[in-house]
């Protein structure tokens, strides 16, 4: 009887292996970019967590729209492992607040998993508002007689009381940046950007998001692009 019991049990703890359940968790659920330019990319990164007891097999990816992208290095991934993503925002010619909503679709799952993401574009952000970064778009280009390979640019305060800022965004790959903690009260201070070595013949595109201490809901994304011009003279 005893040795009954002990199989019994044994089929029982495999079949918890056997019917396993794909569970994908996001760090982020949704992201505020605050105001951004038109005809510009955004850029978001987070992670997708496989949190159930079986590997999630990702079927298909929805952007609702052709200006987002959201390529994956794989398309499985197994129990307590991780998968970071980037997400690309092309702007394009929209104007006003925008919203897309990703969607992630797994087997075994009855629902997507859905990322939102929003953003307030604008053509060229209001220099009177409480706070705005010049220039609007940080543009990094190599060329064949001058490579701009850093950059200076200010941040204008036009409030009665200084302004923290930060950095909300995920961490550069491809640059160090220098942001000013504080931006006097009707006053302006200077951040700095510069691309690191190893990525100085590089394209790509990227973008930092600044949240102002002002208004916690106050975000700015600056558009990051790097370009590489080949010399045409022949």
């Amino acid at each position: 009887m005893g040795r009954f019991l002990y199989f019994f049990a044994g089929i029982t703890f495999l079949s918890g292996f056997v019917g396993g359940e794909p569970v994908l968790k996001s760090s982020t659920e949704k992201f505020n970019f605050g105001i951004s330019i038109n005809n510009s990319t955004i850029v978001h990164k987070f992670w997708l967590k496989s949190t159930g007891t079986d590997t999630v097999k990702i079927r298909k990816l929805e952007t609702t729209c052709s200006c987002t992208t959201m390529p994956l290095a794989r398309n499985e991934i197994a129990p307590g492992d991780s998968l970071e993503v980037t997400i690309s925002w092309d702007t394009q010619r929209t104007f006003g607040p925008v919203n897309r909503y990703p969607r992630i679709y797994y087997e075994g799952a009855e629902e997507p998993l859905r990322i939102g993401l929003s953003t307030d574009v604008q053509y060229a952000p209001d220099s009177m508002l409480p706070l705005s970064i010049w220039p609007f778009k940080f543009e990094l280009g190599r060329h064949p007689v001058k490579s701009v390979d850093s950059l200076e640019f200010r941040i204008k305060n036009t409030t009665a009381k200084d302004i923290e800022v930060s950095i909300v965004s995920h961490v550069l790959e491809q640059c160090e940046i220098y942001l000013p903690k504080v931006i006097p009260a009707y006053s302006a201070a200077f951040g700095f950007i510069k691309i690191k070595l190893e990525f100085i013949d590089q394209e790509f595109e990227n973008s930092i998001t600044v949240r102002s201490s002002h208004d916690k809901k106050y975000f700015i994304t600056v558009p990051i692009r790097r370009k590489v011009y080949m010399d045409s003279s022949g």
